[in-house]
């Protein structure tokens, strides 16, 4: 019994070295061992793509963090045009137009189209206001920066 309960403690030891020296095992593991869940935190609709249909905004937390999935189209089929996660693990409130809100839309730079505002808080719990727009070259949702409107 002496030599199993050795074995056992080697075989524990080899299989934590295992995990520590080898991170996609460590990932693999980790995913096998958690629940896949898809909570819907808020959603918010406006013109963001362009300035004659509705956009879609939805905030999601799952168990690989807080995404944003953005629907656009014409009617009611809204096909999902794009993902963005978060760099932030915590959702977030602020107070908008008098109301608290974790998901807002407003046109921030005058171009007619609402830029997503998203509010997160980092792990050390220091909050973010995370503006997404819509870049017409790319195609894509861009982190908005101040600087790039001047």
């Amino acid at each position: 019994m002496e030599k199993f309960g050795r074995l056992f403690i080697i075989a524990s030891c080899i299989f934590s070295a295992g995990l520590a020296l080898h991170p996609q095992l460590n990932e693999s593991i980790k995913h096998l061992m958690t629940n896949n869940y898809r909570q819907v935190l808020s959603t918010a609709s406006g013109t963001i793509v362009d300035t004659h249909s509705f956009t879609k905004v939805v905030k999601l937390k799952t168990n690989e963090g807080i995404f944003l999935e953005i629907y656009h189209g014409k009617n009611n089929v809204k096909p999902l045009i794009s993902k963005i996660k978060l760099p932030d693990q915590n959702d977030g409130y602020f107070i908008f137009q008098g109301q608290s809100t974790n998901l807002a839309l407003d046109d921030l730079d005058g171009d007619n189209k609402n830029e997503i505002i998203v509010p997160s808080f980092d792990r050390n719990l220091i909050a973010h206001l995370n503006v997404y727009r819509f870049n017409e070259i790319s195609k894509q949702f861009e982190l908005y920066n101040k600087k790039d409107s001047q």
